[in-house]
């Protein structure tokens, strides 16, 4: 008998996934290009810049049987069980990670 509700449960994530991915997207191509400042303090010209970058994985392909310990699941044939995380913790389509990146610079002249 087949457990339905992990079948629910990657269904959920996969709709969440797209939900935020969407949202990430509009954000992102929202927020416009990199934002720049100019000004004089006494004969100092200073100029700042703050630059916002955003991005995600997926994970593409199903987990690979050959990277599984047998022990973990059923007909895993790796032959250690502690470098597998990486391949239990994460289904086709999920979202792997989704980095924020906020650079900001300053010159004075």
């Amino acid at each position: 008998m087949k457990d339905n509700s992990i079948d629910r449960s990657h269904s959920m994530r996969t709709a969440a996934f797209g939900v935020s991915a969407a949202a990430l997207a509009i954000a992102v191509f929202a927020a416009g290009p990199a934002s720049a400042s100019e000004f004089q303090v006494g004969q100092v010209d200073i100029t700042t810049q703050v630059t916002i970058s955003a991005g995600f994985g997926v994970r593409m392909a199903d987990r690979d049987e050959r990277l599984i310990c047998p022990q973990n699941i059923a007909g895993g044939s790796s032959t250690t069980c502690n470098g597998d995380d990486g391949n239990l913790n994460f289904d086709q389509g999920d979202l792997v990670y989704a980095p924020v990146r906020v650079q900001g610079e300053a010159t004075a002249n």
